[in-house]
């Protein structure tokens, strides 16, 4: 158990870093970007391309984290939560888009799934500690772990599809 607590905290900061730094980057660049992907967009068009990306790359952050958390708790075969989480992120997505979409319109779609993803993370990591499941999260990186090498040699060939199948 001590060992999986262990690689829970590097998987985590690891993943932490990957998506902060990606994010960053995707944040400076997203102007670069959404001129690239929509060529034909005014410059309004393209500024509402870039704050929708923006606020997607939050979202992005916070389902990343909500998986690792969605797996810890996986492990010590509790499901209702995580799977209650799910459904929540759709439902807080729904209710910001109901309050906020005549006021910010179609921000408040990408909005609501930033909040609903924070809740979802927030509401999974909870559960960690509410359960005495001895979550003792540190920021740790070692990437010489061996279970995190055996699992990225798994996770490799997956996260490949799915950047081919995204760019299809």
């Amino acid at each position: 158990e001590k060992q999986g607590w262990e690689f829970a905290s590097i998987a985590l900061t690891l993943l932490v870093g990957l998506f902060s730094l990606a994010a960053i980057v995707i944040f400076l660049l997203s102007p670069i970007l959404s001129s690239l992907l929509a060529p034909g967009f005014d410059i309004a068009s393209k500024a509402l391309v870039t704050k929708l990306s923006r606020i997607a790359l939050g979202y992005m952050i916070f389902a990343g984290l909500a998986c690792v958390t969605r797996a810890a708790l996986h492990s010590y075969r509790r499901f209702i939560i995580p799977a209650m989480s799910l459904g929540l992120l759709q439902v807080v997505t729904v209710i910001f888009i109901f309050l906020w979409s005549k006021k910010f319109y179609i921000l408040s779609v990408n909005t609501g799934l930033f909040f609903g993803a924070l809740f979802c993370f927030a509401l999974q990591l909870f559960s960690l500690r509410n359960k005495a499941l001895e979550f003792k999260f540190r920021l740790r990186w070692n990437l010489r772990y061996p279970e995190l090498k055996k699992t990225m040699k798994t996770v490799y060939p997956l996260v490949l599809y799915s950047i081919v199948f995204q760019v299809n």
